[in-house]
């Protein structure tokens, strides 16, 4: 394998009960057709088994493989792997260790990421107030508002949403209200 075919990914590192200040580990490993899940896969069988992170469903359903590439919030399973990567935590939720964070806690104080949001675009004549885009947004950055006598969907924290890597609540909106733009 050439050096043109590797990727350098720099990977965050902090275990809150070990470890005083966080550290960025760095790897060469192949990228090409894999996602950013992929690789992390791969350094871990690899490379370094004791890198910890999240993996679920992988195919963009459950949302646990919520991470930071390159200064934005994408899925682990649906971003394309880049030739430079720098893989962080989701800055919303308590770290638990390396990429690992607590859903059920957010963070008061977070990082701020340095790109712009995706855009949460509704067509408030399409949607019915049904729920089901706070139910499936893996982030928390969706939620529902009282507009007249209508319910509709909004952002509630645009820069925690994953956007167009996600799109689950554009994908699963069954009266094509939500649209996704990066």
């Amino acid at each position: 394998m050439s050096v043109a075919e590797l990727a350098n990914v720099s990977i965050y590192r902090f275990d809150p009960t070990q470890n005083k200040e966080p550290r960025f580990d760095k790897y060469k490993v192949p990228y090409k057709g894999n996602t950013v899940l992929g690789v992390l896969d791969y350094i871990y069988q690899n490379l370094d088994s004791g890198i910890s992170y999240r993996e679920g469903c992988t195919h963009a359903w459950c949302g646990v493989c919520n991470f930071v590439v390159n200064g934005k919030v994408v899925l682990g399973c649906r971003k394309s792997a880049e030739k430079t990567m720098v893989i962080e935590p989701h800055p919303k939720f308590k770290l638990i260790k390396d990429l690992v964070v607590d859903f059920d806690t957010k963070v008061k104080k977070r990082k701020e990421l340095p790109k712009k949001p995706s855009r949460f675009v509704l067509k408030d004549e399409l949607c019915d107030g049904c729920g089901d885009c706070v139910l499936i947004c893996p982030t928390g950055a969706t939620g529902l508002r009282k507009k007249g006598s209508k319910v509709l969907a909004l952002h509630t924290d645009a820069p925690a949403c994953c956007g167009v890597t996600c799109k689950l609540c554009a994908d699963n909106c069954h009266t094509m209200a939500i649209t996704i733009l990066d």
